[in-house]
C-alpha cells in the first residue's frame, strides 16, 4: 500500500488555499516538493518586501553599508523570528550575493534512510532556482537526525524547531576544529552566548561532513584545541581554495569557546518568540535602524564575508580595520 503524502496548509496571504507537501522517492524525500519551490518562494518573497521601504525593497550592490546592514538585519529577523515557528514547517535562510546583499533563500530539506538511520542534507532556492549549495572548506555537510535531536534538548533556544534553528546557528558562524574527550573531533561554535561542539567523520567514499550529535558544556566531556584541521570555512558551491593569510581571529575565537565550554557558560535566553511575533512585521523593520548603534554599528562598519569566502557567514568590521 503506497504511503499518503503528507501535507500542510501553506500559511501566507499571498498564497491562499495551498498546501506544502513531501516528495517521495523509494528511500528519498524531498521537502518542500520540488515543483512547489517557485511558488513558495515568491510568495515568501513578497511576505518580506512587503514590510520593506522602496529604498529598502532596491537595495543592490551598489548601494552603502549602512542600508546593506539595516537589509541584512531585516532578512535575519525574518528568518529567525517571523518565520522561526511556522506551522507549515518551511524553513527560510539568509543568502547573500557576491556583493553582500542580503536576500530570502527557501530551504528544501533532502531526507534519505540507509543502514544507520536518516541522513539530512539542505538545499536552498530563491524565485525560479536553486542557489549553489553550502559547503564546508569544500565537502558537503550531511545532518543525522540524533545531531537535531541533541540540539533540540541542549542548545536551541526554540525547543520546538531545533531543525530550524541549528541550521542558522551553524552556517551563519564560524566553525573551529576541537578535540573531544582526547579523541573525537567535532566543530564547536558559538550558539547564544555559550557554545555547542558537534562530533562529525568524513565519509570516505563521498569526502561529506557527516555532523552526528551535539554537545554542550555541561561537564561531562573535555574539550581541547587542536591542529589535526585548519580553520574551516562555509562557502557557496563546491570549489574551495583555503585563503592565506586568513584574516578571521580563529585561534582568539578559539580561545573564547574553550574558556565558555570550560566554565560551563550557560545559555543566554533571548527574547520569548512568541513575544515577538504578536509585532507586525512592518514595525519589526521600522525598529532595526533605532538598534543598530545598539548593536555596535557606526556608519562607518561595512559588511564582510569572513576569511573573504563567498559563503553564508558575514561579519562587520570598522572602515580603518579595512
Amino acid at each position: 500500500m503506497k504511503p499518503s503524502i503528507r501535507a500542510w496548509p501553506f500559511e501566507s496571504r499571498f498564497l491562499l488555499d495551498y498546501a506544502v507537501v513531501e516528495e517521495r522517492h523509494s528511500y528519498l524525500r524531498r521537502f518542500p516538493a520540488t515543483e512547489q519551490l517557485p511558488t513558495l518562494s515568491k510568495a515568501i518573497n513578497k511576505e518580506f518586501e512587503a514590510g520593506l521601504t522602496t529604498r529598502l525593497a532596491t537595495t543592490n550592490g551598489r548601494a552603502d553599508h549602512w542600508r546593506k546592514l539595516h537589509l541584512k538585519d531585516a532578512v535575519w529577523t525574518f528568518c529567525q523570528v517571523l518565520n522561526n515557528a511556522r506551522p507549515d514547517h518551511l524553513q527560510v535562510v539568509p543568502y547573500y550575493t557576491p556583493e553582500l546583499v542580503a536576500q530570502i533563500a527557501l530551504v528544501q530539506r533532502i531526507t534519505e534512510s540507509g543502514p544507520g538511520g536518516l541522513l539530512h542534507r539542505f538545499r536552498f532556492f530563491r524565485n525560479d532556482d536553486y542557489l549553489p549549495d553550502v559547503y564546508l572548506s569544500g565537502s558537503r555537510p550531511v545532518w543525522t537526525t540524533h545531531c537535531f535531536d541533541r540540539y533540540g534538548e541542549r542548545s536551541a533556544w526554540v525547543k520546538n524547531y531545533a531543525m530550524n534553528q541549528m541550521l542558522a546557528d551553524m552556517l551563519h558562524t564560524v566553525m573551529i576544529p576541537v578535540l573531544i574527550n582526547g579523541q573525537s573531533l567535532a566543530l564547536a561554535f558559538s550558539v547564544a552566548n555559550t557554545v555547542a561542539a558537534v562530533p562529525f567523520e568524513i565519509d570516505e567514499q563521498t569526502d561529506d561532513i557527516r555532523l552526528l550529535t551535539t554537545l554542550s558544556p555541561d561537564g561531562r566531556s573535555t574539550m581541547e584545541p587542536t591542529d589535526a584541521l585548519p580553520p574551516l570555512n562555509w562557502h557557496y558551491g563546491p570549489e574551495y581554495k583555503m585563503p592565506e593569510p586568513f584574516t578571521f581571529a580563529h585561534a582568539a575565537h578559539r580561545q573564547e569557546l574553550l574558556k565558555k565550554w570550560n566554565e560551563q557558560t550557560p545559555q543566554v535566553t533571548p527574547h520569548d518568540i512568541e513575544n515577538l511575533k504578536r509585532r507586525s512585521w512592518v514595525s519589526m523593520v521600522q525598529a532595526i535602524p533605532h538598534l543598530m548603534p545598539d548593536r555596535g554599528y557606526t556608519p562607518q562598519t561595512r559588511v564582510n564575508f569572513i576569511d573573504g569566502i563567498h559563503g553564508p557567514s558575514v561579519g562587520t568590521r570598522e572602515e580603518s580595520g579595512l
